[in-house]
């Protein structure tokens, strides 16, 4: 990213906070307008991610149960390629084949350790062929998607205006409003789905510190170093496009050990939710 991505009044803080710059993945969809997209040819072909919206089908593999949480079955929301993904940004802790099923069950913010029961990440054979993207239900004000097949598009991040990692570097508040700005060159204005890369929260940042908490039982939890045990595996935007639709456009955050990871285990991985 250089330094036409902002103003000249921004210049100094592009300089101290490039060497935050994390690569991540942005999944769009050929259905979504106004942003650069696939054909819809190409969209359709693309393992990458396959969106499953307000419904859908996982193609679980012959043995494998449905999940369910405690509230009843959950809802399938993301099939993820990793071949696919891999090819397009190599992530070592990540296994280079099969694919990653997001399971989703409506309720907690994943700053509970009851909320463990309302996601689930299953590591499963890949498909051969594409996902099939469902079709549009219903009709009027019932009407609603379910799923689209999308592709994988590499972009820089940065972390979160409020993270720890930016603490050292006192913005003042010109630089903080120029920061915020030179994050939305990457963001655009579609629905921020990503795989891996920093977080955008709604809410706060530092949502590892909750994973650490939740998922590991830890009190006291330095954000420090949290941030460094956890990585986001999966970000879920709301998007009516697609059929996503999370409390007041809210997002889902699949957040992830890389050491479990590299071992191909993905029993830990931890939801959290925020919305406006």
């Amino acid at each position: 990213m250089d330094s036409t991505a902002c103003s000249a009044g921004s210049a100094p803080c592009l300089a101290r906070t490039t060497p935050h710059h994390r690569p991540r993945l942005r999944a769009r969809c050929c259905r979504w307008s106004g942003i650069s997209c696939a054909p819809p040819s190409a969209c359709s072909a693309s393992r990458g991610l396959h969106a499953a919206g307000s419904g859908g089908e996982p193609q679980l593999p012959v043995g494998t149960q449905w999940p369910k949480g405690d509230k009843g079955t959950l809802d399938f929301v993301a099939r993820l390629s990793l071949a696919e993904m891999q090819a397009s940004l190599s992530v070592p802790w990540l296994p280079a084949e099969g694919a990653l099923l997001f399971f989703h069950g409506h309720g907690g913010r994943g700053r509970s350790p009851k909320d463990r029961a309302n996601h689930v990440v299953l590591l499963v054979e890949d498909l051969e062929n594409p996902q099939v993207s469902t079709a549009t239900v219903g009709s009027g004000r019932r009407q609603r998607h379910t799923g689209g097949n999308v592709r994988p598009v590499l972009i820089q991040t940065l972390p979160p205006i409020d993270d720890p990692l930016l603490e050292p570097l006192d913005l003042g508040d010109e630089e903080s409003d120029a920061y915020v700005e030179l994050q939305d060159v990457a963001l655009g204005d579609g629905p921020r789905h990503q795989f891996l890369g920093y977080d955008d929260p709604i809410q706060y940042a530092g949502m590892q510190s909750d994973c650490e908490a939740m998922a590991n039982g830890q009190d006291d939890v330095e954000p420090t170093l949290a941030a460094q045990r956890w990585e986001l595996l999966l970000q879920l935007d709301d998007d009516e496009a697609i059929g996503f639709s999370w409390g007041d456009g809210g997002r889902l955050y699949f957040w992830v050990e890389p050491e479990r990871a590299a071992s191909s285990d993905f029993s830990n991985v931890w939801r959290m939710f925020q919305c406006h």
